[in-house]
């Protein structure tokens, strides 16, 4: 039998997680959906409830130096 590597590489399957981890995970089906939505506005949620800052973000994203991006 003679397979190539390249063969080997490629992974489809899945594996859901055990149901204790699943209930007690962090993460939720719905904060994937919002980002998968809005990637954007998924991270500025997330910054703005997860982070105490000092003062807040005004921007979300500065890409005008991409790929060299910040938070500003």
């Amino acid at each position: 039998m003679s397979e190539k590597i390249e063969n080997l590489l490629g992974e489809d399957r899945t594996f859901d997680p055990p149901p204790s981890i699943a209930e007690n995970a962090n993460a939720t089906k719905e904060w994937f959906d919002l980002a998968d939505n809005d990637r954007l506005a998924y991270w500025q949620k997330q910054a703005l409830e997860r982070i105490t800052w000092f003062k807040e973000p005004k921007e979300i994203l500065d890409d005008t130096d991409a790929p060299f991006f910040q938070m500003v």
